[in-house]
């Protein structure tokens, strides 16, 4: 058996494979204690506590997220350069919102007491200008140990080009037995505040994750352990307990391998996602594969460390409904989550996307899990009933209002992720999944100009089905200031890349069968802030030219290009899993009819179960498709069908 557990912030969705039978499962999340969820879906699924042999885990998770969100990280000390003491504090000069008179910014879980100083030097050249004497190796280590951190992050200027100071500290931290994230196995890439920020970040994390893990592995004995990283790729759980800054994006990373492999299979290679939770909504854009880049920004705090292109925001179908001081509706960012959740789960009298959808007739009455769910239909009325009166208008009309801010909130990120990165929707199909994606996809393609909607089998559950997807892999970068012409010199710099990341999935993942390693080179014109990531070819500066007019509409051929940094992904590609869906099956269910609202009315619209849908059977709306883990939307304008693999596609009509 080989299963993939992927825990949401309002259910925790697991995939076993036994053999070519798939089975799916959906339970509440326990945000307090999160593996007790996953364990109970192991449990469920039959996978503990008596493993087959060969059996394996894939964990998608959010504790790293949720840790450094909420300031939950372990207690870390931070060893700089003398007179750098002030690193992190200060950051960069940038403003989000430059008109701001009181702007503020993130302030990083460290506080003075627990950060030190080394008096030593490391030139940009690489050159050691003054040596880490042992003196002052004894000096912090003691300090460290008095100070009863339990992780550190050493962080020394221009340890990038030479790491030998920041190595001789590390090794008698380590000696001390205090876990140490040295910034030169963390990330070696120039920008001081940046690599900080990532190192402090993997320190502050790691007692959190590592006890998360050991946990786990405990009652996992027996089983092939591995987790997601943001990257899309899986790695052991002991390299995560490691670098669990990796894993910043675990569970969204893996709805877009999901989505990309299903959607591939049935002929679409250009696609953007949506994968609309409980809690927020992730969308990513396919091009082939997954577009990736070299760092991310979390909390407002900066890693670099590659990741799926990602864009999230806080409108999922717990994101509570209310209306500010200035009279707007609002959605979000604040959830339900999964207790108490939506005033329809019986708990909460706080309107949420969810009830919404229910006072509106798109969920249908059976309620959610094939009836095992059941919601509370009046509940949810008298919660959007406060919107309503709040708002003056009609039930109906302030539950068609939060559907359209978060429809908004959502248009406006995937964008970001498709024309600000030089992309036309149009050209491509919409991959809904989630729990709640199909509710919103037709009305969010109608507003970006797409014509098709792809919903895979069990959407609910694709980011568990996503991990079995996944590949192992592994990505290594270094800051070189190369001439980009000098083909020798950067040949020999991503040579030695592909070495480590040959060591690294050797050691982490056994014996190695195909590897496709793939080097990278990241150029800027001379004088520009920010690089582009192009492949290393031949022509490696008229390809950086052609992505620079991409992204930003002009290319300086004239102007003298440079190479800042090389890197390498390293990917084994495992065995595809089964399909996670078929041709639908003769159930005997027959279509119902209900009423729904629609854009000022109520409309008479059928409700067909997924399951007893037959292929190439034209759905028209106003209809509602219910399964499982998910329900669709068909509005008025939209014609879907199944097709022989269980995909549901729906196209705009003309």
């Amino acid at each position: 058996m080989q299963a993939g557990v992927d825990t949401g912030g309002t259910f925790t969705d697991a995939v076993a494979v036994v053999g070519d039978r798939v089975r799916v499962l959906k339970l509440p999340s326990t945000p307090s204690s999160p593996g007790e969820a996953v364990l109970s879906a192991l449990k469920a699924i039959g996978l503990i506590p008596s493993p087959e042999p060969s059996s394996g885990v894939v964990h998608g998770t959010t504790v790293a997220t949720n840790a450094l969100l909420e300031a939950k990280g372990g207690p870390t000390a931070l060893i700089l350069t003398e007179g750098f003491r002030h690193l992190l504090e200060i950051g960069r000069q940038n403003r989000e919102r430059i008109y701001d008179l009181l702007p503020s910014k993130p302030v990083f879980p460290v506080s003075g007491d627990m950060i030190f100083t080394a008096r030593e030097r490391t030139l940009a050249s690489g050159d050691v200008a003054r040596a880490l004497s042992q003196a002052q190796v004894r000096r912090i280590v003691g300090k460290v140990k008095k100070s009863e951190a339990r992780s550190a992050a050493v962080c020394f200027l221009h340890s990038y080009a030479n790491p030998e100071n920041e190595m001789r500290l590390g090794e008698a931290l380590r000696e001390a037995g205090i876990p140490v994230s040295p910034s030169h196995e963390v990330v070696r890439e120039f920008r001081e505040f940046e690599r900080c920020s990532t190192t402090f970040v993997n320190a502050y994390l790691a007692p959190v994750v590592r006890g998360y893990v050991g946990y786990l592995a405990d009652e996992l004995r027996g089983v092939s352990f591995s987790m997601m990283q943001s990257s899309g790729g899986i790695a052991s759980a002991s390299r995560i307990s490691r670098m669990p800054v990796r894993t910043l994006l675990s569970g969204p990373a893996a709805g877009v391998v999901g989505a990309a492999h299903v959607a591939k299979r049935a002929g679409f290679d250009k696609i953007l996602t949506l994968d609309m939770g409980g809690t927020s909504t992730d969308v990513s854009l396919v091009d082939r594969e997954a577009a990736r880049v070299p760092s991310l920004v979390v909390g407002g705090f900066p890693v670099l460390s590659p990741s799926i292109l990602m864009e999230t925001v806080g409108a999922g179908g717990g994101s509570l409904a209310y209306v500010d001081p200035g009279g707007a509706l609002r959605v979000g960012p604040e959830s339900a989550g999964a207790d108490p959740g939506p005033a329809c789960y019986g708990k909460s009298d706080r309107p949420a996307v969810t009830d919404a959808h229910l006072v509106l007739g798109r969920i249908p009455e059976v309620g959610l899990l094939g009836g095992e769910f059941q919601l509370d239909a009046e509940r949810a009325r008298k919660a959007v009933g406060g919107l309503a009166r709040e708002l003056g208008v009609s039930v109906e009309k302030a539950a068609e209002g939060v559907i359209r801010v978060a429809d908004a909130s959502m248009e406006r990120a995937i964008r970001v992720v498709s024309v600000e990165k030089g992309y036309d929707p149009r050209d491509f199909a919409l991959v809904a999944f989630g729990g709640a994606g199909g509710l919103h996809a037709c009305g969010l393609a109608e507003a970006l100009g797409m014509a098709t909607v792809f919903v895979p089998p069990q959407p609910g559950v694709l980011s568990a089905y996503g991990l079995l997807c996944a590949d192992a892999a592994e990505e290594k970068s270094r800051t070189v200031f190369l001439n980009p012409r000098d083909h020798e010199a950067l040949s020999k710099a991503l040579n030695d890349l592909r070495d480590e990341v040959r060591e690294v999935l050797m050691t982490d993942q056994g014996p190695l069968g195909r590897v496709k390693l793939s080097p990278m080179v990241d150029l800027r014109y001379v004088g520009q802030s920010y690089e582009i990531s192009v492949p290393f070819a031949a022509n490696l500066v008229e390809r950086f030219h052609k992505a620079h007019k991409k992204l930003y509409g002009h290319a300086e051929k004239d102007a003298p290009v440079e190479a800042v940094n090389v890197r390498v992904r390293g990917v084994r590609a495992g065995p595809p899993p089964p399909p996670l869906g078929g041709a639908a099956e003769e159930t005997g269910e027959k279509p119902k009819t209900g009423r729904i609202w629609w854009r000022g009315g109520r409309q008479k619209a059928g409700f067909f179960s997924r399951s007893g849908l037959e292929v190439g059977r034209p759905v028209k709306g106003p209809a509602i498709v219910y399964e499982y883990s998910a329900t669709m939307f068909v509005p008025p304008g939209w014609i879907g069908a199944a097709d022989e693999m269980g995909n549901f596609i729906l196209r705009r009509k003309g």
